[in-house]
C-alpha cells in the first residue's frame, strides 16, 4: 500500500488537530501493511468466527459487525486506519491512553462510526492470547475479556443506539495484552502495591480488631470520609500519617462508609500493621455486567489470590484484596441498601477516595456526563434514578474503596469489621483536643 500521510488523513476528513494525534507511528504501521500484503489477521472471517462466540453479541450486533468489518477490509484507508489503531494500542511502546485522543471517525465512517473501535476491541485477543501461551497461562482467561466488550458494547448501544466501544476506557484492553490485568471469575485483578489507595491498616494483637489511617501521604477528606482537595474550605485534615519511635498517628476511618473518627495515636507494642505503602496488594477491578454478588465476590477473590500465588510465584504474596470504584461510594450504600455492591462493602472496610465529579455515570448511562447524551437521561434502572437524583441534590457523584485482609476470607459472610473484628474502644486512643 502506498499512501502518503497527507493523502491519509485528508482523505478521512480529518482537521489539523485531529491530523497530528494519528501521526506517531504512521510511517512503521505504513510499512508494516505493506510487507504483510494488506493482510490483517483481526480482520478474517477465520478470527473472528472464533472471537465473537466469547463476547457473545446480540445476533443483530453480531451481523452489523461483520458487515463493517468487510467495509473496512475492501477500502484502503480504512485499512490502513485500522492497522494503525490496532498497532498503537495493542504493539506501540507509548502510553495506551495516546488512543482515547484520536478522533471518532464520524465524517468518514457516518452513522457506523461507532463500530470502528468495536471492531477494535475484538482485535485484542490475539496478542494477548500469544502472551499467554508464552507466559504459561490458561487461556480460557483470556475469552473472559470478552464479556467486558459486551458490557462496553451494551452501555453505547443503551446510550446511542447503535453498538460500540468508548475511546475513553479503550486503552484499558492494552493492560490484557501486556499481562497487566487477568480475568477472574467476576472479576479482574493486578497485582500491585498499596500506596495508590491512600490508606494504612493496623491490626491490634490482642483481639485482632483492625482499624485504618489516612496515608501516608498528606491529602484532603471531608468529615464523612470522601476525599477533597486538601485546600477545600470542608477539609476536615490534610495530614498523612506520622510515624515515631513506638507509635503511629493519623486520622482513623470508620469501617463503614469510611467517615472520620478523629486523630489516633497507636502504639506499635499494642498494634502491628497489615497494609502500608508498600505492601503487595491485589488490585480488584469490576467490569461492567452486573451479578456481583456477595457468593459471586467471594468466590472470586479466593480465586484470584489463588491464580496470582501459582502463576506468577516469583510476585510478593498480597496481603489484601483492594478496590476502588464508582460503585462502591458509601452514599450508594445509604440509598440502595439491599443492591449487591452494597450488601459486597459489608463484607469489606470501606474508605472514600477523591475525586468527586461524575464518577460512574458513563458505565450507567453510556456518556461521560448527562450534556453529552442525545437525550434526557432515562430513570429506567434504581441506579440510574439514585445517580440522577444525587446529582440534582448534591452536584456530584464521588468514588469509595474496600479492603479485605487475605487472612480475613474466611470470616466473609459475617461482616467482619463491624462486628468481630471492629475496634469499639477506638475513643480511648483519640490525641488529646479531638
Amino acid at each position: 500500500m502506498i499512501m502518503d500521510f497527507g493523502t491519509f488523513v485528508e482523505k478521512l476528513g480529518l482537521n489539523n488537530a485531529e491530523s497530528e494525534v494519528l501521526f506517531p507511528g504512521f510511517e512503521h504501521s505504513l510499512r508494516l501493511l505493506t510487507e504483510s500484503g494488506n493482510a490483517i489477521e483481526t480482520l478474517s472471517p477465520s478470527y473472528l468466527d472464533m472471537v465473537l462466540p466469547w463476547i457473545g453479541f446480540p445476533t443483530e450486533d453480531e451481523a452489523m459487525l461483520r458487515r463493517f468489518a468487510v467495509r473496512v477490509k475492501n477500502d484502503p484507508v480504512a485499512l490502513l486506519l485500522f492497522f494503525h489503531a490496532e498497532r498503537t494500542l495493542f504493539f506501540r511502546e507509548c502510553d495506551p491512553k495516546t488512543i482515547c485522543a484520536w478522533p471518532d471517525f464520524r465524517e468518514f465512517f457516518g452513522a457506523e462510526h461507532p463500530l470502528f473501535y468495536l471492531l477494535l476491541s475484538c482485535a485484542v485477543f490475539a496478542p494477548t492470547l500469544k502472551n499467554y501461551r508464552r507466559a504459561g497461562l490458561p487461556e480460557e482467561q483470556v475469552r473472559r475479556i470478552g464479556a467486558k466488550i459486551l458490557s462496553s458494547s451494551w452501555i453505547n448501544r443503551q446510550a446511542f443506539g447503535i453498538p460500540g466501544y468508548a475511546r475513553n476506557a479503550i486503552y484499558w484492553l492494552r493492560h490484557y495484552v501486556d499481562l497487566k490485568v487477568i480475568p477472574v471469575g467476576r472479576f479482574e485483578f493486578r497485582h500491585g502495591m498499596a500506596t495508590i489507595y491512600g490508606v494504612e491498616v493496623f491490626r491490634r494483637k490482642s483481639d485482632g480488631a483492625v482499624l485504618t489511617l489516612f496515608g501516608p501521604k498528606p491529602c484532603g477528606f471531608r468529615q464523612d470520609g470522601s476525599g477533597c482537595p486538601a485546600e477545600d474550605p470542608l477539609a476536615v485534615s490534610s495530614g498523612g500519617t506520622i510515624w515515631t519511635r513506638d507509635a503511629v498517628i493519623g486520622h482513623a476511618l470508620g469501617p463503614e462508609t469510611g467517615r472520620s473518627l478523629g486523630v489516633v495515636r497507636l502504639p506499635l507494642a499494642e498494634w502491628s500493621p497489615v497494609i502500608t505503602a508498600a505492601s503487595p496488594v491485589l488490585e480488584w477491578h469490576i467490569p461492567g455486567g452486573g451479578g456481583m454478588t456477595p457468593e459471586v465476590t467471594i468466590t472470586a477473590l479466593k480465586e484470584g489470590i489463588a491464580f496470582f500465588d501459582r502463576y506468577f510465584p516469583q510476585l510478593p504474596s498480597p496481603v489484601a484484596v483492594m478496590c476502588s470504584s464508582w460503585a462502591f461510594w458509601h452514599r450508594y450504600e445509604e440509598l440502595r441498601p439491599q443492591a449487591n455492591p452494597a450488601l459486597v462493602m459489608r463484607e469489606c472496610y470501606e474508605f472514600n477516595r477523591p475525586p468527586r465529579g461524575f464518577n460512574g455515570f458513563y458505565f450507567i448511562f453510556g456518556a461521560n456526563k448527562p450534556e453529552e447524551l442525545p437525550g434526557k437521561p432515562r430513570r429506567d434502572t434504581s441506579i440510574r434514578r439514585v445517580m440522577l437524583d444525587v446529582l440534582d441534590s448534591e452536584g456530584a457523584l464521588g468514588v469509595g474503596g474496600v479492603f479485605i485482609l487475605r487472612e480475613d476470607l474466611r470470616r466473609w459472610g459475617t461482616a467482619p469489621y463491624r462486628t468481630v473484628l471492629r475496634c469499639n474502644d477506638w475513643q480511648r486512643y483519640l490525641v488529646s483536643g479531638q
